[in-house]
């Protein structure tokens, strides 16, 4: 990662131990990565990271983990991860979705972007080798 502002350069593996970069979506002067390993373990990670002084988070181990939104090591691969802001009156989401390999899995994650709370989830039988579409229906 790479700051214009002050031409600095940062090494999200070293400084923070993530690796395996699937999806990054920027929203409110944050940037949301989704990585597949932490700390050289396989997982599924969202990140949190300010765009301006990403590295104000290692101060501590506590609040490096503050960061993390989603911190769950399963030992899964996962790909075709695509990341969506739904933006409402009073609410931000961030809708993701991903493949799942050997448990042939696709699965969509609802993240409510004010509390870090995950709020839906829903996974159902994908073959990983199948390609897979689908559409988001936003009106209630």
């Amino acid at each position: 990662m790479i700051s214009l502002i002050d031409k600095m350069e940062y090494d999200l593996d070293h400084e923070f131990g993530i690796s395996d970069i699937k999806n990054v979506i920027h929203y409110e002067n944050h940037f949301y990565v989704l990585c597949n390993r932490r700390d050289q373990m396989l997982g599924f990670y969202l990140v949190k990271l300010p765009e301006h002084n990403p590295t104000s988070y290692l101060t501590s181990e506590e609040r490096k983990e503050e960061m993390f939104l989603l911190n769950h090591r399963n030992k899964l691969d996962i790909s075709d991860v695509d990341m969506y802001i739904l933006k409402d009156i009073n609410v931000r989401q961030l809708v993701l979705s991903y493949k799942t390999i050997f448990i042939n899995v696709y699965s969509i994650l609802v993240v409510d972007l004010a509390t870090g709370q995950l709020i839906f989830k829903h996974e159902s039988f994908n073959l990983w080798e199948t390609k897979i579409n689908s559409f988001m229906n936003n009106t209630t």
